[in-house]
């Protein structure tokens, strides 16, 4: 028997019971730490607010002791579909503001002198210096994801899933706030034969070429995890 954390019960309620076709449109108080190559998802955000929300502290705390190769299923109000043999929740990566800009900041990478295990670490010399580490970033007034969910769910969770992407510490991807609207497009998966999502090549996606690359990729959050590593059609974001 694998894992199960003593919340999972809990996070049960999160589970997409009444899926409909929606835009989730975030508004953005901070830039977005942004990431052409693998997107920036929205599934990652909301299964960290169910688990902060099912078990009363972070993810971090959460997960504490867990077995990092275990997966550990997370609960969120986006409909799954199966595709190719893999699990891919209906949503696609954040599309960005017709505004949007891309940008960089700088981000400050201080050496820890308790990690090296040293008697004296000279912070001032070699590997042991602080060094500015250039952020690719999206100056967007807010993104969108569209997504196939369960809108009475989503828009009780939305208001507990205050960051977007990586750098939540640093302040990157702060959400001001959320919208939830109809999407009678229905584009999760395409948009008008644009890809709008990673999707297994043997799922036989008809998406217009030159809208997606086709590599190796993982096709489900936690995104990081190797379970779902298959042959991928990756969507081509490009910012106007």
């Amino acid at each position: 028997m694998g894992y199960s954390p003593p919340w999972s019960a809990e996070a049960q309620r999160w589970a997409c019971v009444s899926p409909e076709p929606l835009t989730l449109r975030a508004w953005l108080a901070a830039p977005l730490q942004w990431d052409a190559y693998n997107g920036v998802p929205c599934e990652g955000a909301l299964q960290y607010a169910v688990v902060q929300l099912a078990s009363g502290v972070s993810p971090e705390e959460a997960f504490a002791g867990a077995p990092r190769d275990e997966l550990v299923p997370i609960p969120i109000p986006i409909a799954d579909q199966e595709m190719g043999g893999f699990t891919v929740a209906l949503a696609s990566w954040a599309q960005p503001a017709p505004c949007a800009i891309e940008s960089t900041r700088i981000r400050r990478k201080r050496a820890r002198a308790e990690s090296y295990g040293l008697a004296k670490v000279n912070v001032a010399m070699a590997e042991f210096k602080s060094e500015q580490v250039p952020v690719p970033t999206l100056v967007s007034a807010f993104v969108e994801f569209h997504v196939v969910g369960d809108r009475a769910l989503l828009n009780e969770l939305l208001p507990h899933a205050t960051h977007l992407g990586r750098g939540r510490s640093s302040g990157h991807g702060q959400v001001l706030g959320w919208e939830v609207c109809d999407d009678p497009e229905r584009r999760s998966i395409l948009d008008r034969g644009r890809l709008m999502r990673t999707v297994p090549v043997s799922a036989g996606v008809n998406a217009r070429p030159g809208t997606f690359s086709v590599r190796h990729a993982t096709t489900r959050a936690p995104y990081w995890h190797r379970a779902s590593l298959t042959d991928c059609m990756v969507p081509i974001v490009r910012v106007l």
